[in-house]
């Protein structure tokens, strides 16, 4: 199947602008130089967020990366299927959904939309989705009647998720790889702590880590990472871990706590499955569907507030078998299902191939 693929539009990073700024204190060639090497790191390897999409996709067909900007070119690539990033198009000349929508009516063939929005609340309206034919939408609500568009919208919804941060996804087979295998291949020595977590300080982690520190008896093990503007209690700050570090907590903490983060599903829920940790995670994560087949109970467990959070820490901190046994689970999992081959075939059964 020839594909298509409009890819998300990169505006300038602030190193971008910090190294443009360089350039005219007279900084020049060694700019271009680092501008030339991202654009090339662009070219060999996928983003991070969206990288385990973009491979899958990559295994569904031929694909060719086409740009927004040349609707004509896009008209006339003949392609069997479109898949348009929700991101495509900055927006300048018309507004976002104009030219999502320009895109898809400039397309012939299957056209697929890839929303990678970290919330599963977000979605586009009718106007855009009755453009398309499929919505790849990173983990959306199990339930889509919670979207607010037409039940016709609501079948096109696919499933897709977050890349690991321990892959490197590439449009290339022999560039992409596992990093950090030795930290996450090594034997577990015995639990150090009941329970680990550390990521940057919000309210919830804030109240979720304050709520472990009144269970008498539980070893806690992390932190929260300080936030400018925010009141960081220095009782329940840390410092930063590196990552092989960071792994060997995932491996030998009986517990790892994942909270909401950005949305319901976050690097730190793939981090603990890869890692071959025990996974506590926010209900929120019963509410999501994944391309995987995830059960709680048996790959992970989730708490519905702070009173049940305290009551499960205490309760699996008692029971280190049933943690192993969870744990092996969710590693099981995530190496047999953590395939881009295998999620490709879903992308290509949903785009007609």
């Amino acid at each position: 199947m020839r594909i298509g693929y409009v890819p998300r539009f990169y505006r300038p990073s602030y190193y971008d602008r910090r190294y443009a700024l360089r350039s005219r204190l007279g900084n020049r060639l060694k700019n271009r130089g680092v501008h030339a090497l991202a654009h090339l790191r662009r070219k060999l390897y996928f983003s991070p967020i969206d990288g385990f999409f973009e491979e899958a996709l990559y295994h569904a067909g031929d694909v060719t990366q086409r740009s927004y900007r040349n609707l004509q070119a896009l008209a006339a690539s003949r392609d069997d299927a479109v898949v348009v990033h929700f991101r495509a198009a900055p927006g300048r000349l018309r507004g976002e959904d104009d030219e999502l929508v320009a895109i898809a009516r400039a397309c012939s063939g299957t056209k697929a939309l890839f929303i990678d929005a970290d919330e599963a609340a977000v979605m586009k309206d009718d106007r855009v989705l009755d453009c398309y034919d499929v919505v790849f939408k990173r983990e959306p609500f199990a339930d889509p009647d919670r979207y607010p568009v037409a039940m016709r919208n609501r079948d096109k919804i696919r499933p897709t998720m977050l890349s690991c941060p321990y892959f490197q996804h590439s449009p290339y087979r022999a560039l992409s790889r596992r990093r950090h295998v030795a930290a996450i291949d090594a034997e577990a020595k015995s639990a150090d702590a009941d329970v680990f977590f550390i990521g940057k300080a919000t309210d919830a982690r804030l109240a979720a880590w304050r709520t472990l520190a009144t269970i008498p008896g539980i070893r806690r093990a992390g932190g929260l990472l300080p936030r400018i503007g925010f009141d960081n209690d220095p009782d329940l700050m840390t410092s930063p871990l590196d990552v092989p570090s960071f792994i060997s907590h995932l491996k030998t903490s009986r517990i790892s706590l994942a909270v909401d983060g950005h949305g319901e599903f976050t690097f730190r829920h793939l981090e603990i499955w890869c890692a071959g940790g025990f996974l506590l995670a926010s209900s929120s994560l019963r509410e999501i569907s994944l391309p995987i087949d995830a059960r709680e109970g048996e790959h992970f467990e989730c708490y519905d507030d702070l009173d049940d959070l305290r009551e499960k820490v205490a309760h699996y901190a008692t029971r280190p078998d049933r943690c192993r046994e969870i744990a092996a689970n969710g590693k099981k999992l995530f190496d047999s299902q953590y395939d881009t081959g295998r999620h490709g075939q879903d992308i290509l059964k949903a785009l007609g191939g």
